[in-house]
């Protein structure tokens, strides 16, 4: 499954059925800059089911380990990227957008940082805060607070790797102070948000 970067994913089995999984996460100012030196276009989003390109992921994650892993990830990467343009892709299952979702997805995500009582995002939606907080599961898979907390740190991220100082991204993402945006952080990210600035 090849996904856009930013777009929210759950990686959670259909039918709760047990399964495991891998996953590269590669960073998108990161990813821009290896197509344009590979000559490579953007994968579109989809679902690949052939063997080869299975075998290719395999090799690109197994890449990660060797001694010489930048030569050889990138080297992978792009025989992985060149097999899936020449495949046509599954489109992923839509995921159905209620009535005035996707205006209320559109509206966080551009403020995030805003502090908004829920009734006044569910008159945004026309819904009543009970029908907003259900229909926003249904599509998102978690509730407005925690998909507005998702984008807080997702920009938050942006911040600190442009070198933005921790107490400024903390107040320019919309936590009251520092030790809630510190834990929230590390909660999502692994990482405090100092570990994260210094390993970028």
């Amino acid at each position: 499954m090849i996904i856009a970067p930013g777009c929210l994913h759950a990686c959670n089995p259909q039918d709760q059925a047990a399964w495991s999984y891998r996953m590269l996460y590669l960073d998108a100012a990161w990813m821009d800059d290896f197509l344009a030196a590979t000559g490579l276009g953007r994968p579109a989003t989809g679902i690949v089911g052939d063997a080869a390109s299975y075998r290719r992921f395999g090799e690109t994650f197994a890449a990660l380990d060797t001694a010489t892993a930048a030569g050889d990830f990138a080297e992978c990467l792009g025989r992985l990227l060149a097999g899936i343009a020449e495949q046509p892709l599954k489109p992923p299952v839509p995921a159905n957008a209620p009535a005035g979702i996707a205006e209320i997805r559109a509206w966080l995500d551009a403020h995030c940082e805003a502090t908004v009582p829920l009734a006044e995002l569910a008159a945004r939606a026309g819904l009543n805060p009970y029908q907003l907080i259900r229909r926003f599961v249904r599509a998102t898979g978690m509730t407005p607070h925690a998909y507005q907390l998702d984008r807080r740190i997702q920009r938050a991220r942006r911040l600190l790797a442009a070198g933005a100082p921790i107490c400024d991204t903390a107040l320019a993402t919309g936590f009251a102070d520092q030790s809630h945006f510190h834990r929230s952080f590390r909660e999502r990210v692994a990482a405090t948000p100092g570990q994260y600035a210094r390993r970028r």
